[in-house]
């Protein structure tokens, strides 16, 4: 890990000041944060958040869910990507999470349901259970390496690490604000001059 620590810590500050105190959806269900998080691969949430609603008002508990016909689920969510896919692999998480009565709140529990890998577990923790754990997707991985936090070879294990060593205990939502400065300031082209973290970005690889 490189750089001040202490700049680092005060990522997540300047963060909310400049993308305001949102939260992600359905903050607080474990039920509906899983299975969004299912939705949302490959999928903007312009269009993720809408689908998840129609599916949620049709199917709100996961065992309504684990009993629809796939032809059904595939007519909801036909606008999303891979949306064949992520149909069956909808049905097949609501059916273990039916079966078992509840959603699991351990990262061993949740990566044994269908279509649940890393991130998504650690999503469903840190936004379902409000535990203190960072998940790590594509802006993240991207923006942490460029701010310098950790080397250009980090693994996401490592990522993980440097911010909980630095964040307090609202090191969860670092995913939520990192999401938001990648798609607007911090994609492949990023817009440095924009950017409230200039100052303390190392622009590793850029």
């Amino acid at each position: 890990m490189g750089g001040n620590m202490g700049n680092y810590a005060e990522v997540l500050n300047r963060l909310k000041q400049s993308f305001g105190a949102t939260f992600p959806f359905y903050e607080g269900n474990p039920y509906r944060v899983l299975i969004s998080c299912i939705l949302s691969a490959r999928s903007r949430d312009e269009r993720t958040y809408p689908t998840a609603d129609r599916l949620f008002e049709k199917y709100p508990q996961p065992c309504h869910l684990a009993e629809a016909k796939l032809e059904d689920v595939q007519n909801i969510l036909r606008h999303l990507g891979l949306w064949r896919e992520k149909s069956k692999r909808v049905i097949d998480a609501a059916k273990v999470i039916c079966e078992l009565g509840y959603v699991p709140d351990t990262f061993e529990e949740l990566t044994k349901i269908p279509g649940i890998g890393r991130k998504c577990a650690h999503i469903v923790l840190a936004y379902g259970f409000g535990k203190r754990v960072v998940a790590v997707d594509t802006h993240v991985r991207r923006i942490s390496k460029r701010l310098g936090i950790v080397p250009l070879d980090a693994k996401d294990e490592d990522i993980e690490q440097a911010w909980l060593s630095v964040l307090g205990d609202d090191a969860k939502d670092i995913n939520h604000y990192l999401v938001a400065l990648g798609r607007k300031l911090c994609g492949r082209t990023p817009k440095c001059s924009e950017c409230p973290l200039n100052d303390i970005c190392k622009k590793q690889g850029v």
